[in-house]
């Protein structure tokens, strides 16, 4: 399993996922999201183009991401780049 790459210091920031999220990084990755969602800031990126595997840690982590942006009027467009069985399966394009 690949590292978790940081977030980026672009506008909007791009939180780079790795090939696999499962609860063995789901965790740090749901640190990375917090530090992206600074004030400020208005859209948080998933970039999930090398995820090949989502667990329901790694889903549950997206999903609070998103939540959290919610909650501060931000976006956090993971679920569109969700790959395509875990968002089938989860039902979350909604």
């Amino acid at each position: 399993m690949a590292d978790t790459a940081p977030v980026t210091t672009a506008q909007p920031p791009v939180v780079t996922r790795p090939a696999e999220i499962d609860m063995a990084n789901a965790d740090a990755l749901g640190e990375q999201f917090a530090a992206a969602l600074a004030p400020g800031v208005r859209v948080v990126i998933a970039d999930m183009t090398a995820t090949t595997f989502c667990g329901s840690a790694g889903l549950n982590t997206l999903i609070r991401a998103q939540q959290a942006g919610h909650g501060q009027r931000r976006r956090t467009p993971a679920a569109a780049a969700l790959p395509e069985r875990v968002a089938d399966h989860a039902d979350s394009r909604r």
